[in-house]
């Protein structure tokens, strides 16, 4: 069993922003070129859908539709938690750490969840930041619309967030398949990924009991702080049970099913 303390630096130590050294060795770009890069793109983001607002038909709420591909940040934040430590060459040291398997998985995924959580209050924060500075300098927009736009990227959130779990599993998971004697079934797992997504996107949007999360994006309806029914719910909530129960497979294969 591992102590408390050694678990929680596990969580700390996966919790750092660690990428692939053999691939950042091979480019060595200058970090300030990165931060460059970063806030160039952000610029680029902003000038978009400052453009965009613009139009008649723009409200403050579609700018969240640029945040559609968070559930896809959130998997890979799994699935590279996994990767990294075979890219790096620290699988050796990982493994043979003296604590059970569950427990190494474990302090991935919460490295990760914390990861996700700190980019997805980043990524709000930004969006407010956008929506803030529209509202001030476009005609036509209101403290009422910044508020529906807070609105409707809280009921987004809390979708998020209590998806995270389930989708941080699938990517521990789909990360540790790669290097198991379950490796031939790796193409099909990736296309059963892609259903889970079209329906992380579809389905939920037609299940919600406000009419769906795309007409609240969209302005079609007004934004509630929580628009989510008891099936939405219930689906979250087996959703945590599935991922812990993907987890404890993870950790099995990591166990047992090596592939060396």
């Amino acid at each position: 069993m591992m102590p408390s303390h050694i678990f929680w630096q596990l969580v700390r130590h996966e919790w750092r922003w660690v990428g692939n050294r053999s691939k950042a060795a091979r480019r060595r770009i200058p970090k300030k070129w990165w931060i460059c890069y970063i806030i160039t793109m952000a610029i680029a983001a902003f000038a978009v859908i400052f453009y965009a607002s613009m139009k008649d038909d723009f409200g403050l709420t579609n700018i969240w539709f640029f945040s559609l591909g968070l559930p896809y940040i959130i998997f890979f934040s799994g699935y590279g938690h996994v990767k990294r430590e075979w890219d790096n060459n620290t699988n050796g040291w990982w493994l043979t750490l003296p604590y059970p398997r569950f427990q190494l998985v474990a302090a991935k995924f919460l490295g990760a969840l914390l990861q996700a959580i700190a980019i997805l209050v980043a990524v709000f924060i930004l969006a407010l930041l956008y929506a803030s500075t529209i509202a001030v300098f476009q005609a036509g927009f209101s403290a009422r619309d910044v508020l529906e736009f807070i609105k409707a990227g809280v009921g987004w959130y809390e979708l998020l967030l209590g998806l995270s779990p389930f989708i941080i599993s699938l990517g521990l998971f789909t990360g540790t398949v790669k290097y198991t004697m379950l490796r031939p079934i790796f193409p099909i797992l990736w296309f059963v990924i892609m259903v889970l997504g079209s329906f992380f996107y579809w389905g939920f949007n037609a299940i919600s009991s406000k009419k769906g999360l795309y007409a609240v994006l969209s302005g079609q309806i007004h934004a509630v702080w929580f628009p989510y029914g008891a099936s939405s719910i219930a689906i979250i909530l087996v959703g945590w049970l599935i991922g812990f129960g993907i987890l404890r497979y993870t950790a099995y294969l990591l166990e047992k099913k090596l592939s060396l």
